[in-house]
């Protein structure tokens, strides 16, 4: 299928439909190699069984199978353009299935929606023409004319499908109700507002109308298309319910989904699988909105997903795609989740549950400039929808390096959604990343002044900031303390900090261990999924003890993710151990996404570093920044601590004093650059500012642990000055 794929673009009839650059051939020939190396003859292996193959395969095994697959492809298209007689292409047109109009209950929506729904799904199983996705024709109803349902006039229908670039329409009346309703249906021409088809479908039911219009419209489809017609479109019944009582609870569902009633929509869908037992598509939708809407809803997120691929036969292709999909995330294998949405988006590129999936895996795993990419893409169709331009955007530009863009756009994006206070959170956020903390400080009072629960964090983010760390250990130990305060953020407020800071990671920031490890202490038995739990242990100089705890997990044979290990390792002066844990995780790239390859040349710059090698890790570091940016929280400080070290260890003492003064411009509270500023100082025979550097460390640490060395180090050297 997938080298069917490349022939058929290199042939296309359309000449900007195929490969304009030999390298795109290239790139699509060896991810298909990926998939495909080193498969037995005559045995067939799933799509993870075969990039395992190809990562266990042998260079020459590569080379012979990229090569094999060169040759194949050139003698396919030999053969395919001997044979082939160049039929008209239907990728150059596009069917917008407008929403049909019923006359006997306008007021009511679910028999409108119901039928468009199930035409609209029908089309776009018959895959001969592309079926423009109803989500985008709702989201652009509202925008254009106020409401995404309802009455709607002919000029306003030309409009739509002019503005979503349809080439044809399908639009029809509902008429009758009870036992039998008919509706008369036209396939227009939008170019031209000729009508190239029309007809009436009667029916008892959604499923029999719906099958009725889809059977009689498809040669008009194909006709006006220029494409032979299929011989038979597959029954909305085997692709949805045969149960029209379980379908209106779906479609009563999906339209409280649509208007943000999260339980309503549950509530109803899961009266739809009570009564079909077999609706793969309500069992996806019930996966995704328990996941969404339901506190601690994964597990039952996990067990609808399950169901729903276990009725792979009850989908059609494009929900089969969804609920891989949605099933590959909730189990962990987010990369293989990502490959089969990139497809799924190629197929049908404006489909907003495809895109949203899309940047959110794609950030998750750090494909940030393509998450980017594909945000902004879908921006152009859906300008509304805060997945693609509110907080998560903004997030994604700052961990490409671009800080002002990201302040930018969350400005613009809470300027256009003033009511969400949450918006105005991720505005604080980027005028953090900037190092603004009074404009960071006025915005969250905003957010504050709207709703009082919103960003508990954010006061104790600029506190830190100014270098005021007794004030923001004070700020989070009150914002924990609330009674108000679910789990989940308490959670995150207390020790949970991938990236970010926490309590937890202040209280080591002041030196103050003991408290703390108090915290932490009944969750280091889940550490072997909660890496923040090990950056906290390696930030109090606890490595032995994450190096303890991996090997009590299966060491290097474990399926542990070893990113803290390597860390660890490098802290004792393993060396040889750290590079080989890089070395894993730079194969983990397939599984895991650039998130392993950064970690990888982090635990390679701490080596090189253990080594003596500072030229070595500097160059590593700025590989690093190149996959992502953090410009605020723990991870920044890891980066610009390894950084300021690099410099030192070359002899270029001002760059490391710049580093950390660039740190504490940031970062205020990070007590540890004033104690290497005094130290740079003092070889730099500055000996007034590195004792002025060792004080404001003192303050800082006056609560710390007495037994930590660094401030017994510093207690001694300022004594001597």
């Amino acid at each position: 299928a997938g080298l069917d794929g490349i022939v058929a673009k290199a042939l296309s009839k359309d000449p900007a439909r195929r490969y304009q650059k030999a390298e795109e051939l290239v790139a699509d020939l060896d991810a298909l190699a990926r998939d495909n190396a080193a498969l037995p003859a005559g045995k067939a292996v799933p799509a993870r069984g075969l990039k395992r193959l190809w990562r266990r395969a042998r260079p020459w095994q590569r080379a012979a199978a990229v090569a094999s697959v060169v040759a194949l492809v050139a003698a396919a298209s030999v053969l395919i353009a001997r044979l082939r007689t160049s039929p008209p292409d239907a990728t150059q047109y596009s069917l917008a299935v407008m929403d049909f109009r019923d006359l006997a209950t306008p007021a009511d929506p679910a028999t409108s929606m119901g039928i468009t729904e199930l035409v609209s799904t029908g089309l776009i199983q018959a895959d001969i023409v592309r079926v423009v996705s109803s989500e985008l024709l709702h989201d652009l109803r509202r925008r254009l004319f106020g409401s995404p349902r309802g009455a709607i006039d002919d000029s306003q229908i030309f409009e739509l499908a002019r503005n979503v670039k349809a080439t044809l329409f399908l639009v029809g009346t509902i008429e009758g109700s009870g036992a039998g309703q008919s509706v008369r249906w036209r396939l227009v021409d939008a170019r031209s507002g000729e009508n190239v088809g029309a007809g009436r479908a009667e029916g008892t039911s959604f499923m029999g109308i719906a099958n009725r219009v889809i059977a009689d419209a498809l040669p008009r489809i194909a006709r006006a298309c220029g494409v032979k017609p299929a011989s038979a479109a597959a029954s909305v019944e085997s692709i949805t319910t045969a149960n029209p009582r379980a379908y209106l609870h779906y479609m009563a569902g999906l339209l409280a989904k649509e208007e943000g009633r999260g339980k309503d929509a549950i509530e109803e869908i899961e009266k739809a699988v009570a009564l079909d037992t077999t609706f793969a598509l309500a069992y996806y939708e019930l996966s995704r909105l328990t996941n969404v809407f339901m506190p601690n809803g994964w597990r039952r997120a996990v067990d609808y997903a399950e169901k729903a691929a276990g009725l792979q036969s009850r989908l059609g292709t494009r929900d089969r795609m969804r609920v891989d999909a949605q099933r590959e995330n909730l189990s962990g294998s987010a990369v293989e989740a990502i490959e089969i949405l990139r497809e799924a988006r190629n197929n049908w590129p404006d489909d907003r549950e495809v895109l949203i999936d899309l940047v959110g895996l794609l950030v998750w795993r750090w494909h940030i400039h393509e998450a980017l990419q594909v945000a902004e893409d879908a921006q152009r169709l859906y300008p509304d929808e805060p997945s693609f331009g509110g907080p998560v955007y903004s997030e994604s530009l700052r961990l490409a390096g671009r800080a002002e863009e990201a302040l930018r756009a969350a400005q613009s994006w809470a300027g256009r959604h003033p009511a969400d206070s949450e918006n105005l959170e991720a505005v604080a956020e980027s005028f953090l990343a900037l190092g603004k903390t009074d404009s960071a400080q006025a915005v969250c009072d905003r957010a504050v002044a709207m709703d009082p629960a919103c960003c508990p964090e954010i006061p104790g983010y600029c506190a830190y900031q100014r270098g005021e760390l007794k004030s923001a250990i004070a700020i989070f130990e009150k914002a924990v303390a609330q009674e108000a305060l679910s789990a989940g953020e308490r959670f995150n407020l207390t020790y949970f900090c991938p990236f970010q800071l926490c309590l937890a990671y202040l209280y080591v920031e002041a030196g103050r261990h003991g408290d703390a490890r108090d915290l932490i202490g009944d969750k280091i038995a889940l550490s072997k999924i909660s890496h923040p739990i090990f950056r906290l242990l390696i930030a109090m100089n606890r490595a032995e003890e994450v190096r303890d705890l991996f090997e009590k997990w299966g060491g290097a044979q474990g399926d542990a993710y070893p990113r803290p290990i390597g860390r660890a390792l490098a802290m004792l002066g393993d060396t040889e151990g750290a590079k080989t844990i890089a070395e894993r995780l730079s194969e983990m790239e397939l599984e895991v996404g650039p998130m392993a390859s950064y970690d990888a040349l982090e635990i390679r710059a701490l080596a090189a570093l253990a080594d003596g090698d500072p030229k070595s890790a500097l160059e590593f570091l700025g590989q690093l920044r190149k996959i992502a940016v953090f410009t605020f929280g723990s991870a920044d400080i890891d980066y610009r601590t390894a950084l300021a070290e690099g410099y030192r260890l070359d002899g270029r003492l001002e760059k490391a004093v710049e580093a950390h003064t660039e740190m504490l411009r940031i970062h205020g509270g990070h007590a540890l650059s004033h104690y290497e500023l005094g130290k740079i100082y003092e070889e730099m025979k500055r000996p007034a500012e590195a004792k002025k550097e060792y004080a404001r460390f003192l303050e800082m640490w006056s609560e710390a642990d007495e037994d930590l060395p660094q401030l017994v180090d510093a207690k001694k050297r300022f004594a001597t000055l």
